[in-house]
């Protein structure tokens, strides 16, 4: 059976570690920041992390970083030939097969607050949240692990669904519409040759296994405002940027708030 490294303690690296440890399965938890004080379904515990480990060539390394750090983690933690990517965006994957020779795109769902460096908690119940990847196998693990899981073999029409919804993440610390930046991100994705998955009716299991508790607070960009730390900004909106320029269309609404996010001063870690 092979060890699953995980790389990152924020939401979704420490609430996947929980469940495949709690599960039996070998699994290790990769942090530079110590460990963390994990919370789930009332019960806090400290999660025991390193800030190292000697590969195995049948590792399966998860990239639980954010989409800008996925470069430098991947290049730290080549070796192993599988690596498992759960960031938001459309980058990720591609940085990663640099580095590993086989990629299982992964997206999640899953409602973690981590505001407070080195506190987390996860408000998804009684289920650590959803998390849609294209590997049966690996599914399966997870589903034993107290995640709802299902494979898919077309991973990048739920990456480019997941990403009309985050470009919204950013109304939370700049006045946008939403609905418009949405609207604009899925133009530009279907003249680039994007097509959406269909979340409620492709899903085979209930949703209602990780519903999420009235107590979860802001989305991921303004949690990362808030703990100081840079935002995926220029992976979300920029990515709609990213794609209009290059298939010589405009994105105006999603490029004024990543201008926004980065010339804002209250925005700008210092």
């Amino acid at each position: 059976m092979s060890r699953y490294v995980i790389v990152g303690a924020g939401g979704v690296g420490a609430a996947l570690y929980a469940g495949l440890s709690d599960a039996g399965f070998e699994s290790v938890l990769v942090s530079r920041r110590g460990a963390p004080k994990f919370t789930h379904l009332g019960r806090t515990r400290v999660l025991d992390v390193v800030d190292d480990v000697e590969l195995r060539d049948d590792d399966i390394v998860v990239l639980a970083v954010k989409t800008q750090d996925v470069n430098a983690a991947a290049a730290r933690w080549r070796g192993p030939e599988t690596v498992v990517t759960v960031q938001n965006g459309l980058e990720a994957e591609r940085v990663a097969a640099r580095y590993f020779p086989r990629v299982v795109g992964a997206v999640t769902l899953t409602a973690a607050t981590h505001v407070v460096p080195g506190e987390i908690t996860v408000h998804n119940a009684p289920k650590y949240g959803q998390l849609i990847l294209d590997s049966e196998p690996i599914a399966r693990d997870l589903r034993a692990a107290n995640w709802l899981t299902q494979a898919v073999d077309d991973i990048g029409r739920w990456k480019a669904w997941k990403l009309t919804r985050a470009v919204e993440f950013v109304t939370d610390v700049l006045d946008a519409d939403g609905t418009a930046l949405r609207k604009e991100a899925e133009t530009v994705l279907r003249a680039s040759g994007y097509d959406f998955a269909d979340p409620a009716s492709e899903v085979e299991y209930d949703p209602s296994e990780a519903a999420v508790d009235l107590s979860y607070g802001p989305r991921s960009t303004q949690q990362s405002v808030l703990r100081g730390v840079p935002t995926e900004v220029d992976y979300l909106n920029g990515e709609i940027v990213l794609l209009a320029r290059l298939h010589g269309l405009e994105a105006p609404l999603n490029a004024a708030v990543q201008r926004g996010v980065h010339t804002d001063e209250r925005l700008v870690p210092a």
